[in-house]
């Protein structure tokens, strides 16, 4: 199809810039499909996993909605666009951090470690469970414990 310059509509742009998009968000989930493949570790993959997804995601919902031109379904990609921009960041955050707490991080790959610090100086695991976090203990020492009980 040969497209004289004189043809170009906005029909015609909506759809090439929208393709363009699907186009590179799809290369962007294969990356993160790569990386999730790939990398060995929790933080690592995470990481792999909601960066490019989540640019991936809005530029493909965004060829979508340049592609269809509805108002319907304009402003609920745009909706789905929003809640993944809120979400992502929640959840990432919370599952590395519950990946820290059962022991699946491995904090000496840690350039700087704040949650340690926050935590009273980390989890440290009993050796009743053979390695695998099951029983949990906090890091307290028995000085410390002993100062806060009651007298």
């Amino acid at each position: 199809m040969v497209i004289n310059v004189g043809e170009l509509s906005w029909v015609v742009i909506a759809d090439a810039v929208g393709l363009g998009f699907i186009c590179i968000g799809s290369i962007f989930t294969l990356i993160s499909a790569i990386g999730m493949l790939r990398y060995p570790d929790l933080l690592s993959r995470q990481h792999v996993a909601t960066k490019p997804q989540v640019l991936s995601l809005i530029l493909f919902l965004l060829g979508v909605i340049l592609m269809v031109r509805q108002s319907s379904i304009t402003w609920t990609l745009l909706v789905v666009i929003a809640f993944q921009l809120i979400s992502s960041p929640i959840s990432a955050h919370m599952l590395s951090r519950a990946g820290y707490r059962t022991g699946r991080v491995v904090s000496d790959d840690m350039v700087v470690d704040e949650l340690r610090e926050d935590m009273g100086g980390g989890i440290m695991w009993s050796e009743d469970d053979g390695g695998r976090g099951d029983v949990a203990s906090s890091a307290v020492s028995d000085a410390e414990a002993g100062a806060r009980e009651p007298e």
